[in-house]
């Protein structure tokens, strides 16, 4: 992690956003406000970005493998919040650029590109998740990719990082999940940017959809529940043919079991 942007933050407890990111958030200004009007537009951005990183909690900064889940959900805080009030995305607009940031990331990032990469990874069979064995592989690495974070987070040093548990009780098609914790919901309830928050939550139905598999999320923590209960299972699974997306009030999409399954996710909301 490069520090390429050269912010006024303090790189020993943070990062700064991807250039990635930034290449999405700067084309986007441009086409929404023109080529000089977006350039300015941005700049303003990393300035808020930097004011706003001189109060953010500690998570682990480069430490934390998901650090950038988090700064550069921050950045596209700011990339919304500098728009003119009468010119600014709407949360469905919102969250067509939050996607782009997001769900391709995992395929896009030193891989194929143009899309290329989903094609050949639908046209492998091992990598998908509609088989078990790809599952069960799954299951330690994730595991594994979290235990630094749980220790961390239990020892109170990365404050209200994610953190993530799984329940004994384990559906038999896929791996079920609670994420603990959500700094960057933190982080909109302390600038009144809830009603955003739609948008950093609902694509993640979107991001494995090119491994075949089905994510289901009966809580979200954004909604005022004590965690995230999710899932990961094969598109063509059982569990993925009796669950549904819905979207609540506050436009949270959220997935329900239609075959009377009690998924014993904890439905008490705890603000």
């Amino acid at each position: 992690m490069k520090n390429k942007e050269h912010l006024d933050i303090d790189y020993t407890i943070h990062v700064e956003y991807l250039q990635s990111t930034k290449k999405v958030l700067l084309r986007r200004l441009k086409e929404r406000f023109g080529p000089s009007e977006g350039s300015r537009l941005w700049e303003e951005a990393k300035h808020r970005y930097e004011q706003w990183c001189r109060d953010l909690p500690y998570i682990g900064g480069r430490e934390n493998n998901q650090c950038h889940s988090f700064y550069d959900s921050i950045i596209c805080f700011a990339y919304w919040d500098v728009m003119p009030q009468d010119k600014k995305e709407s949360v469905e607009e919102f969250t067509d650029t939050v996607s782009l940031i997001f769900c391709k990331r995992p395929f896009d990032r030193g891989l194929l590109k143009n899309g290329r990469f989903t094609s050949v990874v639908r046209s492998l069979p091992l990598i998908n998740c509609n088989r078990r064995r790809l599952l069960k592989l799954l299951f330690p690495l994730i595991k594994l990719r979290f235990r630094k974070i749980n220790k961390k987070k239990a020892a109170g040093e990365w404050n209200n990082a994610w953190g993530l548990d799984f329940p004994a009780e384990q559906p038999r098609d896929g791996i079920r999940m609670r994420l603990v914790g959500c700094p960057v919901s933190d982080f909109a309830r302390a600038h009144h940017f809830e009603h955003l928050m739609p948008a950093m939550c609902n694509p993640d139905y979107e991001v494995l959809r090119p491994l075949g598999a089905c994510f289901i999320r009966t809580t979200v923590v954004a909604q005022g529940y004590g965690y995230c209960d999710q899932t990961i299972t094969g598109d063509k699974s059982d569990s993925a043919r009796h669950s549904v997306i819905k979207k609540d009030e506050n436009g949270f999409l959220y997935s329900e079991y239609t075959d009377g399954r009690d998924d014993h996710a904890d439905r008490t909301k705890t603000g």
